[in-house]
């Protein structure tokens, strides 16, 4: 039985790492052209022959797509691109590149530019614009693992055919790995490897502000994993975002409701369902036109996730000209609960329970 556990285990690492070392980063899908500057001896690949030119001074080069639809980058042509591979730094959109660039057709008349790079390279340049550099070590650490799962989870589930991830918000928001700060590269390097399981592989590892003192399910999944079904939280509310108003003017409420296509003006607006969390699921929204059930999580995207910072409403009233909404936290509410890590940092929590608070029933293993 134990020789089964181990055979087992050694299974479940194996495929783990077999789901990715290399992440490949959308840095500017589907754009017209691109320029590229280098400025170390630099080797370009045609990826149709798998020729290489080798390239020894510094240089800036357009990308684009041609009409006869071959990828053209400087003065080769591809029709399966081009690859980029540089002793120094390339530099891009006025971001300097470590890993190895690829000047990819698409099905348009674009191209996607992605940066390939070592997966706990691309953790580097993701950890500070998803968490500030400044908050205690161990906060770093329990979001490094958080990303690295999450990372790991969409190349599994979500593999595009020229790339992995995008560098924005419809994965995590990437800058670049170069020069990371001292403390952002110890948070990678001291948590090299590990991730969170569950019933055994990795899951989408969700994360956000503050969740107001509880978390909760994601509101666009319909069946929730236990791991990701909420826990209870103390440690956000020195911030901030713990609570909030903010109150918008009827011009701002039909905008959105125009987005949502929703017809009419707004007559009335209130809370309709919540869930356990005590979070908004759905709105009743009355127009001049129609009333409409509408899903707080989609009337905040229309309104504007960052001024309406949650659906966790302690109110909705009507005041002259618009409405006032009372909430806690910022963010879905799903997962990791940053500001809730950073204060269990704060008061000499290690990161493995910082993790295994907000996603209980979760196994935290090294690949």
């Amino acid at each position: 039985m134990k020789k089964l556990i181990l055979l087992l285990t050694l299974l479940l690492t194996f495929n783990l790492i077999a789901e990715a070392k290399t992440v490949r980063v959308a840095l500017n899908p589907n754009t017209k052209r691109e320029r590229i500057k280098i400025e170390d001896s630099t080797i370009f690949i045609n990826l149709s022959n798998n020729k290489s030119y080798k390239i020894s001074d510094t240089g800036t080069f357009t990308a684009k797509k041609l009409s006869s639809g071959e990828v053209r980058v400087g003065n080769i042509k591809s029709k399966k691109g081009v690859k980029i591979i540089s002793r120094g730094y390339i530099t891009i959109n006025k971001k300097k590149y470590e890993g190895n660039i690829l000047i990819l057709p698409t099905k348009h008349r674009t191209i996607d530019v992605v940066e390939e790079i070592d997966l706990e390279k691309y953790l580097y340049g993701v950890l500070p614009y998803e968490m500030s550099a400044s908050w205690k070590l161990e906060a770093l650490k329990s979001q490094a693992v958080t990303a690295r799962t999450y990372t790991l989870a969409t190349m599994r589930d979500n593999r595009k055919i020229n790339f992995d991830v995008y560098a924005d918000t419809r994965s995590q928001v990437y800058g670049s790995s170069v020069n990371p700060a001292n403390k952002v590269k110890r948070a990678v390097d001291e948590t090299k490897g590990e991730v969170l399981t569950y019933k055994d592989k990795t899951f989408y590892t969700y994360y956000h502000g503050n969740c107001g003192g509880e978390t909760s399910s994601p509101p666009w999944m319909k069946d929730t994993p236990k791991v990701l079904q909420g826990a209870k939280c103390r440690y956000d509310r020195h911030s901030p975002n713990y609570q909030w108003s903010r109150t918008f003017n009827n011009t701002e409420i039909n905008k959105a409701l125009k987005n949502l296509k929703v017809k009419g003006k707004i007559k009335d607006l209130r809370i309709s369902d919540k869930d356990k969390s005590g979070r908004t699921t759905s709105l009743k929204i009355q127009t001049t036109n129609t009333t409409k059930y509408v899903s707080c999580n989609n009337f905040r995207i229309a309104i504007g996730a960052s001024k309406l910072k949650s659906c966790k409403f302690t109110g909705v009233s009507k005041v002259s000209n618009g409405y006032m909404f009372v909430g806690k936290g910022y963010g879905h509410g799903a997962g990791l609960c940053q500001d809730g890590a950073h204060g269990m940092a704060m008061d000499g929590i290690k990161y493995k329970e910082i993790l295994l608070n907000y996603y209980p029933g979760s196994k935290l293993i090294k690949i």
